[in-house]
This record gives C-alpha cells, structure tokens and sequence, in this order.
C-alpha cells in the first residue's frame, strides 16, 4: 500500500530544476530491473537511470508535470521492492547528465 511516510520523504528529497525533477533511490540491484520494466510500461512517465549499481542507486528523471503521479506509484511500489529515498549528491561533477545543470 501507499505510505504517506514514505511520499513526504520523496518529496522532500526531490531534486528540481527548471521543468526537470529528478528522485534519488535506494533500491536492491535485483529489483531495479523490475522498477525499469514498470515505468518503461508507463510511456513518457520518466526515465530510471542506474547511477551505482554496487550501491544500489537510481535516479528517476522525468518533467515536474509528472512529479504527484510518479511520487504515487513509487510509494505504493516501496514496500514491494524495497525503495527507500535519498537525499540529491551533493556533487554532480561525476554525472555526465547533470554535471551541467
């Protein structure tokens, strides 16, 4: 189910710039193939990008229009698959996508 928890937390920790947004997970490395699989599905909702798989870390990117309905599905999807949200790095320098940003 969804937790009201979890959302606040995702919210909060979204990273957000001009029309872009980007949530920061945790999610284990067996399960990122599914959380793919589901907003692959889900055409044009956003966009999971492996940022260290030994860590087990994704970023979702997707437009600001699509925050409320992402930040829904990614909730009731946290239980399930283990999600738990980050906070934004602190350094972007080591990103080619958002290095310059």
């Amino acid at each position: 189910g969804e937790s009201p928890i979890f959302q606040q937390q995702l919210l909060e920790r979204a990273f957000r710039l001009d029309s872009f947004l980007a949530f920061y997970l945790r999610i284990p490395p067996e399960n990122i193939v599914h959380l793919k699989f589901l907003f692959e599905s889900y055409e044009g909702l956003g966009v999971i990008r492996t940022l260290n798989r030994d860590h087990a870390e994704v970023a979702v990117l997707a437009l600001k229009d699509e925050e409320a309905i992402i930040a829904e599905l990614l909730s009731s999807l946290a239980e399930e698959l283990d999600i738990r949200p980050l906070p934004p790095p602190t350094d972007f320098s080591d990103d080619w996508l958002l290095a310059d940003m």
